[in-house]
């Protein structure tokens, strides 16, 4: 991406259009982007070898007001005290 990158293009999008929902696909599963990136207010968060089925019901979820992490990554955010939190943080409460 041409003079941003994905953390910053996020942060961007989710400043300037609050209601756009930004779904990463991104080669990195380290824990230390997935922080970044749900910082920066990513709803979905995928790896790009994630098959479609996943894609499909990542895109409904982050649609219907949800987040989505993938299989790959979730693991990562359940066993990161920090990345847990943020998450929970970041997920919708019910009303």
């Amino acid at each position: 991406m041409p003079k941003l990158n994905g953390i910053e293009t996020t942060k961007f999008i989710t400043d300037n259009y609050p209601k756009t929902k930004v779904i990463a696909f991104t080669l990195h599963n380290e824990s230390y982007i997935a922080k970044e990136m749900l910082e920066a207010g990513v709803k979905g968060y995928l790896l790009k070898n994630t098959d479609i089925t996943e894609i499909t019901k990542a895109i409904l979820t982050v649609n219907n007001g949800g987040i989505y992490i993938c299989k790959e990554v979730e693991p990562i955010i359940r066993n990161n005290k920090t990345l847990k939190k943020l998450f929970n943080k970041n997920k919708p409460r019910k009303k």
